[in-house]
């Protein structure tokens, strides 16, 4: 016996329901969707929330609504697994539709026994390229060749190099035959081809990118979505700069973090907010700008009366916060990209060491949740930022797993609250159900692994 759920409650859930009453082989057990029916439903199952799906053992839950692109993401948020999702045949019609019959062979355009990858970096603020070459840098042989380049060093140097592992969506600029995508985070706000105003056309990606590498199922349903990637390109091995949860203190960490005035004894929280505007692109996003010395300093108060310092990092593109240089106070350091290049660390490094996070909408408290620690969601923009970005989910619940500040006061409270009590614990393991397949490390040599395969696979 087959035990299926209905998700939908429009005419073509009700087709698919006078459809498979005749099935005796098939249990319905009832119906669901993103929000509780007002109307009559013509459909004599009873009324299930997805909160109570997901508690309940189950076969399929059957998409009955053309708004597929929308409800996938909602179903995984839930913690409901990607296999139990089906489509009915009306829903699938229009998935094939949209789906490339023909998928070319993985990396098909190697040509050197040795290929020579070129690994892109922008910055130092979590780079994925960057983990992933301490990582091969730590191995006694590889069977590549790798450097780390920028962007322009790359459209000068394009062919010396066989493949390409960029971080952001480069590869829709470069025709190699082995060009894997590490997206530099888990999104919440609209990115790709959804983000508004966007500076960047990534309409050529799909057809150049060989493999996207994802957090888990809801990742990849995703970025599938916003970036139109074919869903078999996707592979779920996790991203090299969560390796720095795992791993001990990196060389060059104790000497930055000396040279910022926090002793190898001292505690610290790391502010971490996602840029507002950026340089090319003309409508700001949220408020602008987000913080001010007034506001720093009396968060350093705060802290301070907890013996606890902060590092501020303002995000790499962000056009905002230079002045944020200037503040002089013992119990802050301001972190600029430049100074982590200078002692050879990534920020990631230095993020794992603190005792809390405060961030808004960034990726980076996605793979915070990894740590299990604390994390507050300074949010004063909300309502503007959801204008002027919007974001990648309607119910964005699951996504803010700790405290969610809307003014300086609240961030005052919440910082003094969560160093004193830590409720969220249970809400961030939810999170980090759903946001992370993998949650014990090991995401550089999946990388690895996945390229040599395919090197080795080709001679």
């Amino acid at each position: 016996m087959l035990h299926v759920i209905i998700f939908g409650t429009g005419s073509m859930a009700e087709r698919f329901y006078k459809r498979l009453i005749s099935d005796t082989g098939v249990n319905i057990l009832g119906v669901t969707s993103s929000e509780e029916p007002t109307g009559e439903l013509n459909i004599e199952a009873p009324w299930l929330s997805l909160g109570f799906c997901a508690s309940i053992e189950f076969d399929e839950m059957v998409v009955c609504t053309s708004f597929y692109y929308d409800v996938v993401p909602l179903i995984l948020g839930y913690g409901i697994e990607f296999k139990k999702i089906k489509f009915c045949g009306e829903v699938l019609s229009q998935v094939i539709a949209k789906t490339p019959r023909y998928y070319p062979p993985f990396f098909q355009g190697l040509s050197n026994q040795r290929p020579k990858l070129a690994l892109l970096s922008r910055n130092n603020s979590g780079c994925n390229a960057f983990h992933f070459k301490r990582y091969l840098d730590s191995l006694e042989e590889v069977i590549f060749d790798y450097e780390i380049v920028g962007l322009e060093e790359l459209r000068n140097r394009r062919s010396e190099f066989d493949g390409l592992v960029s971080t952001n969506a480069e590869g829709r600029l470069f025709d190699y035959g082995l060009n894997v995508e590490i997206w530099h985070g888990f999104p919440i706000k609209s990115i790709g081809l959804f983000e508004a105003n966007s500076k960047d056309d990534y309409s050529g990606l799909n057809a150049r990118v060989s493999a996207f590498v994802s957090y888990s199922d809801l990742y990849t349903y995703t970025m599938s979505s916003l970036f139109n990637i074919d869903l078999d390109k996707f592979r779920v091995i996790g991203v090299p700069r969560n390796d720095a949860f795992f791993h001990g203190k990196s060389k060059g960490v104790e000497e930055f973090l000396s040279h910022n005035g926090i002793g190898e004894c001292d505690e610290y929280i790391v502010w971490m907010p996602t840029f507002r505007a950026r340089n090319g692109k003309d409508v700001v996003d949220g408020s602008f700008p987000l913080v001010n010395f007034e506001d720093v300093l009396r968060v350093v108060e705060v802290c301070r009366d907890s013996g606890i310092k902060i590092i501020l990092k303002l995000h790499p593109v962000d056009v905002d916060g230079e002045f944020l240089g200037e503040l002089e106070n013992d119990w802050v350091s301001v972190v600029f990209d430049h100074s982590l290049k200078d002692f050879g660390i990534d920020f990631y490094d230095i993020l794992v060491g603190s005792k809390c996070l405060i961030t808004d909408y960034s990726s980076v408290a996605y793979d915070y949740l990894l740590s299990m620690k604390p994390i507050i969601f300074y949010q004063p923009d909300f309502d503007s930022y959801k204008e002027s970005r919007s974001f990648c989910f309607s119910d964005l619940s699951l996504f803010f797993p700790g405290p969610r500040s809307f003014n300086i006061n609240d961030l005052l409270k919440d910082i003094r609250d969560v160093l004193a009590n830590d409720i969220w614990v249970d809400q961030r393991r939810s999170a980090l159900k759903v946001v992370h397949a993998g949650v014990n490390g090991g995401y550089s040599s999946n990388l690895y692994k996945l390229i040599e395969g395919a090197v080795n696979e080709r001679f």
